[in-house]
């Protein structure tokens, strides 16, 4: 059993360094400043909050309902990036 999770633990690092490794080698250059998660995540939401509302034509229920979240919510959202 100890050799088991032995074996597993080195088998999850490989990994792990196998991630690392792929990142490093696609970073970007340092003439590209990154941005923060926050940054990123912030404007995925915002990109799917506008693809939502252009397929609902508009339509706040059916944007809320593809994006899965209330319309209410949405709506916060909107207001939170100036959409609307």
């Amino acid at each position: 059993m100890k050799k088991q999770l032995k074996d597993e633990h080195e088998k999850y690092l490989a990994e792990q360094n196998a991630i690392w490794a792929m990142f490093d080698e696609t970073w970007p250059q340092e003439d590209i400043k990154p941005t923060s998660l926050p940054q990123e995540v912030e404007q995925l939401e915002l990109d799917l909050i506008e693809g939502a509302m252009s397929v609902a034509n508009k339509n706040r229920t059916k944007a809320a309902k593809a994006l899965g979240i209330s319309r209410e919510n949405l709506i916060y959202k909107l207001k939170k990036y100036e959409l609307g």
